[in-house]
Formats: C-alpha cells, structure tokens, sequence
C-alpha cells in the first residue's frame, strides 16, 4: 500500500511525492538528513523478506519514520503558495507533500488496524509515555498553523488546498479515536497545576482537546460549513471513548 497509495485529486504516487521533497534550501542540516533517513528506513523494510522481518518492528519502523516526516514537512510549511523543492507556485492540481503523507497514514490506520499502536505508542526517548504522541502533536499543530478561519475561507486555487489538508488532518484524528487500543488510551502527564512534581491519569487523545486553540479554530463561527460539520463529527468520535466523558 505504502507504493501504491495515491491520495484523493492527486494523480501521483504518496511516496513518490514524499522521495521528490527537498528541504536543503529551507531547513537545517540535521532536519534534512533526517528526513533522508526515514525515506532510507521505508524502503529498507519495503525491501525486506518475509521471510526474515519481524512485522511488529517493521510496523513501528514505519509510524515512526512517517511521523518524522510529517513532522518536518509541518515545521517547512510545505502546504502555502510555493513548494520546497521549485520557487515556482505549488501546482493546485496536485495535493501537498504533508496532505497527500496524512491520507496515507488514514488508509494505513484503517487497513491495519494495528498500525494506530505504533502511530500512538511511546517513542524511545519517552518509554515512559508521559508525553503526548508525537503524531497528535503534528495533527495539533497543523490545525494551530493551516486552519485559521481567515485561511480556511479564502476564494482562491489555494482554498483547495486547505481544504484537502484540513481533510485529511480530520481524517487522521478520526481513524486514531476508532482504532486506538485500550491498553494505550490511558497515560501519566505531570499535572500543570501544582508546583511540586507529580503524575495525573489521563486519555491520550485528551491532547487534542487540551492543546492551545486547537478546538476554538475548529468550532470557530467564521469556519466554512464543511469544516465545521467535520469538526463536529471529530468531536462525536472522540466522546466515543469511555474515559473522556
């Protein structure tokens, strides 16, 4: 899937999309060479047998190097009027690196259900877990950075282009809430409340609601009906789960 996924009103390839970014011209040395890595380690377990691969390790391999880059095409803005890798204005016939990697990371999350773990799952430098998935971080942060009334609304090509991204962002969200496994809902978070140093029990997806303006851009009234009816629904999900009501 991760070879031949194409993402709605694209016409090229996910991962073709993904190998074509450059960040040398807009991102530090070690960002760059980070997202060269996740692209190497893709392909690494694409390539792999299954003879001799452990699918457990594949799998995280996999969610951790698509979040990486996610992350960094986030952090380069890679959705405004001009590509990383041309200074000519972004194609709006064609979906952004960032939207077109969100709606493979959907079809993943659905097609394997148990690929939500490892999207949700500690990194190796949190093995305790006390800190929010790196993926609902981006997902937030996209929201925070894209999603603006004053973007959403725009009458432009690139009112298109906002459009797909805050799809499949939403889109996202929805297939963690459906497939999270149990033993990952709950998480401890150091409380912002007291000054001494202590623990609170709390829903991993409670990051989505606890993270600054997240909500108060998706429910905004200046919102266009589309977004907001799939902010609603989001919602609706997210109140699925037992321990956030």
């Amino acid at each position: 899937m991760i070879l031949t996924h194409t993402a709605p009103s694209c016409t090229t390839v996910t991962f073709q999309v993904l190998m074509k970014v450059s960040l040398e011209t807009s991102m530090p040395a070690p960002s760059v060479e980070m997202y060269s890595k996740a692209c190497t380690q893709i392909l690494e377990v694409l390539a792999a047998t299954s003879f001799c691969i452990d699918w457990e390790s594949a799998l995280y391999t996999v969610a951790k190097s698509l979040t990486d880059m996610a992350y960094l095409l986030n952090v380069a803005s890679l959705v405004g009027l001009f590509s990383l890798y041309s200074t000519q204005p972004i194609d709006f016939g064609q979906m952004s690196p960032l939207t077109a990697l969100l709606s493979l990371l959907t079809n993943l999350s659905y097609s394997l259900p148990s690929f939500s773990s490892f999207l949700l799952s500690p990194s190796e430098d949190d093995p305790d877990g006390r800190s929010p998935a790196k993926i609902l971080v981006v997902l937030c942060d996209v929201i925070r950075k894209h999603l603006i009334p004053t973007r959403a609304t725009i009458k432009s090509n690139e009112d298109d282009v906002v459009k797909d991204l805050a799809t499949s962002t939403i889109a996202l969200m929805e297939s963690l809430c459906w497939n999270i496994p149990e033993d990952l809902e709950e998480q401890y978070v150091e409380s912002p409340f007291i000054h001494i140093t202590t623990l609170m029990q709390c829903h991993r997806l409670a990051v989505i609601a606890r993270s600054p303006r997240v909500l108060s851009i998706l429910l905004d009234s200046a919102q266009p009906p589309w977004l907001w009816s799939k902010s609603v629904r989001l919602l609706v999900f997210i109140s699925t789960r037992k321990s956030l009501r």
